[in-house]
């Protein structure tokens, strides 16, 4: 999470979006193994033109979640849509004193009670914030007109200048994600599709209270104990490409407000973002032609392992960083001999509802693999340039483990030349050894 400092305005941003033109970094290669000639791997554009994937879902509103169009229309660089707003009796904007959050009025250990209508009217106000965020016009548009309404209500809540977000969000490296800053979605060659005449232009898949807790400063007062109201959203919206081909825009925001009970002011704000452009790969993993991979560890490498996983890494890597220990999804980074130049594995990752086929999602610009690794139960692997412009090699299996479905997620980077002969290397090192007990 990144914080900035300052009323605390906070923007952390992780990007899975590819873009469709190749930026290719220097040629480096985990072994001096020539590369093998291609065999099965399948654009993702050639499933999508066999109609091997779901059709992007269309926008919709969801009274399930409250969710409905505005009242009014807004219009952004692409044209006039209806954003979204939430009833007064959404479940995202309701507390319940004796439901799920009721420990936050009387807190364990805490000499001070809260007030509940103060707690309800901070689950409201981050509830609210949140639609807004999500479906304000700087969306789809780099305008001072299109950040006006959003940089307004941001900054009347921080008591800032309504200008001050467009520029905290453009000062981080990681800017690319929930804004059209510096127009990166038009870079990457996606725009909206068009808009629709009646109805939102996005579909609210989730939307909810995660999380909730109570912060005090020494001793507790009135004047210095409040709430933190975690509000999350995942949404799609259908995109088109260069070429016209439709393809999902997939978003998770969690979006995070801490208040003051004595005076209602937010002290704290920040959100995370995650994006993902694709379509759903009808029949998942075990759908697409496998890969061939004898299994062996190369010649030099060196053996390591993550929860059940074991895997390899050349000669000469170093472990950059980890996981703290009793991470909910351990991690680890190496740093490769032949870089600059990264090697991430994580997990376990418990996958609470496993198809039993496996998900997939197919990238534009992406070639896919399909894998076959000891001990797991599907597995897949995805080479093309990412939305950083990194050319990546990313492979994602799961297991079944002690009655449970866990994931585990490898990438790397790596260039055209070298690709495929480095997933023989690093998936031939690859299985899943499941212990008794």
């Amino acid at each position: 999470m990144i914080r900035v400092p300052y009323v605390a305005l906070a923007v952390a941003l992780t990007v899975t979006l590819c873009a469709c033109t190749v930026s290719e970094p220097p040629e480096t290669a985990l072994s001096q193994t020539p590369s093998p000639t291609p065999t099965v791997p399948v654009s993702s554009e050639t499933l999508v033109a066999a109609d091997r994937t779901d059709t992007p879902p269309s926008p919709a509103a969801d009274e399930m979640l409250g969710v409905v169009p505005c009242a009014t229309a807004v219009t952004d660089a692409y044209g006039s849509y209806y954003p979204i707003c939430v009833r007064d009796d959404a479940p995202v904007l309701r507390f319940d004193p004796a439901g799920q959050w009721s420990w936050v009025v009387t807190p364990p250990g805490a000499p001070i009670p809260l007030d509940p209508q103060y707690v309800a009217s901070a689950v409201d106000q981050a509830g609210r914030l949140l639609v807004d965020l999500i479906d304000s016009p700087a969306q789809w548009d780099d305008s001072p007109q299109a950040w006006s309404g959003i940089g307004a209500r941001v900054g009347s809540l921080l008591n800032r200048a309504p200008d001050d977000l467009r520029t905290v969000v453009a000062s981080r490296p990681e800017k690319v994600g929930m804004f059209d800053v510096d127009q990166w979605r038009e870079a990457a060659g996606i725009r909206p599709a068009d808009y629709p005449t009646e109805g939102p232009r996005i579909r609210v898949l989730d939307l909810r209270v995660s999380q909730m807790s109570v912060s005090a400063g020494e001793p507790a007062s009135r004047d210095n104990i409040g709430v933190t109201v975690t509000v999350q959203a995942t949404f799609t919206q259908p995109v088109i490409d260069t070429d016209g081909t439709p393809w999902e825009l997939r978003q998770h925001v969690s979006l995070v407000v801490s208040s003051l009970e004595a005076t209602g002011a937010v002290r704290d704000l920040e959100w995370s973002e995650d994006h993902v452009v694709g379509r759903n790969l009808r029949g998942g993993q075990q759908s697409l032609p496998e890969f061939p991979i004898d299994a062996a560890i190369p010649t030099g490498w060196l053996p390591q392992s993550i929860g059940a996983l074991t895997f390899a890494v050349p000669d000469g890597s170093t472990l950059a960083e980890e996981s703290v220990e009793g991470a909910t999804v351990p991690w680890k980074r190496f740093d490769l001999p032949d870089g600059p130049r990264e090697f991430d594995i994580s997990g376990p990752e418990l996958d609470r509802d496993p198809a039993p086929e496996g998900g997939w999602w197919v990238l534009p610009g992406f070639a896919n693999y399909g894998l076959d690794i000891p001990g797991s139960e599907v597995a897949a692997a995805e080479i093309g340039t990412d939305g950083l412009g990194r050319y990546r090699a990313r492979v994602d299996l799961r297991s079944f483990e002690h009655g449970s479905a866990w994931k585990y997620h490898v990438e790397w980077d790596t260039t055209p030349e070298r690709a495929e002969a480095e997933l023989r290397e690093v998936v031939g090192a690859l299985s899943v050894v499941v212990t008794e007990g």
